[in-house]
């Protein structure tokens, strides 16, 4: 899920879960119109939030910026940019509740996709159990004791069938996860047009990282546009962050197709991680002279089709694991009931 908003996430000491209770608590308190470092000095008197509390207002007290401070502190790379993102629009207590939501979000999808594959899982990895001790310690009886019937030709196709199982499982399993992980690796070297190439051709991922793009474009560049900027102006702010590296490039593109004279719907055509309604969003909100409301609305749209989305993938992933546990299942019945009956007709 670290694809949603950034390609090369930080590691941080603190969890996704306290990362987003403490944006909760911190955004309660803005909501009652405290100021941020009010807000920060109120938490000193959390328990849970007291210490983080403390290191973020003795950073700013030494004037380092609010953005600075919690990237330096290894917060989530999102959190971050919607900070930076605060300092240019001048709505930092709306984007802290945005930020929130796509946070919660991320957060649910790793839950339940934690909750369903947990159990599924385990009894996946017990069966495989099952199956290497029968095959080990089991089928070696069984092929004595036909070959003493002079029948070991007829279980022949069996063997062969259990070792070619037992193949797959000891050298393909940790195959496919050594492949796994030298793509990661020359994946994260590539530059960050391949790295967008590659998402595009993803059939799960890129419909996921296509909303989430989306969302954040649209609810940013809505944002600074309230707070007066042009649009150039404002697709230079988000050019120059680099916590959201994918919405970084797209602005840096866009800026370069109005330098060389193209409108901004057209600017946006070629974009292959932009929701084509965006772009059509664009268009008619120019000519409307909507653009900046129409665009934090649109956000919203497309945050809840991204949590309408996550919660289908999370639906297809439960029934191809439990059909995994089915197969296994079958082939340990199989395993345990042809040789018996083997037996059973040469007694």
């Amino acid at each position: 899920m670290n694809l949603f908003n950034r390609l090369h996430p930080q590691q941080s000491s603190i969890s996704l879960k306290d990362q987003v209770d403490f944006l909760n608590r911190l955004t309660k308190l803005l909501n009652h119109h405290f100021t941020l470092r009010r807000s920060l000095e109120f938490m000193l008197y959390d328990p849970k939030f007291s210490d983080l509390a403390e290191d973020l207002v003795n950073r700013l007290q030494q004037g380092q910026s609010i953005d600075q401070s919690f990237r330096d502190m290894n917060f989530h790379p999102m959190i971050n940019a919607f900070l930076y993102f605060s300092s240019e629009s001048g709505h930092m207590t709306e984007q802290l509740i945005q930020c929130h939501n796509m946070l919660k979000l991320r957060l649910d999808f790793q839950k339940k996709a934690k909750d369903i594959t947990k159990y599924p899982l385990i009894l996946l990895t017990f069966s495989l159990v099952i199956f290497f001790c029968m095959s080990l310690f089991l089928l070696p009886i069984y092929n004595e004791t036909l070959n003493s019937f002079s029948e070991g030709s007829s279980y022949v196709w069996f063997n062969l069938f259990v070792s070619i199982f037992q193949t797959i499982i000891v050298a393909g399993i940790p195959l496919l996860f050594v492949v796994m992980i030298i793509s990661i690796l020359i994946y994260r070297r590539l530059p960050i047009d391949q790295q967008l190439t590659v998402l595009e051709r993803a059939p799960f991922i890129r419909r996921i990282v296509q909303l989430s793009t989306t969302a954040q474009f649209a609810f940013h560049l809505g944002a600074i546009l309230h707070n007066g900027k042009t649009v150039k102006s404002s697709l230079l702010i988000m050019s120059e962050q680099t916590d959201l590296r994918i919405i970084s490039h797209y602005a840096k593109l866009m800026l370069q197709q109005l330098k060389q004279g193209q409108t901004l719907p057209q600017s946006a055509q070629d974009i292959p991680l932009i929701e084509p309604d965006f772009k059509r969003l664009i268009h008619h909100s120019l000519q409307q002279g909507s653009l900046n409301n129409d665009l934090k609305a649109y956000a919203s749209i497309a945050l809840s089709s991204l949590e309408e989305r996550t919660r289908k993938l999370i639906m297809t992933l439960q029934p191809i694991l439990y059909s995994l546990l089915a197969i296994m299942i079958v082939i340990v019945y199989v395993l345990t009931l042809f040789p018996m009956f083997q037996l059973i007709n040469h007694l």
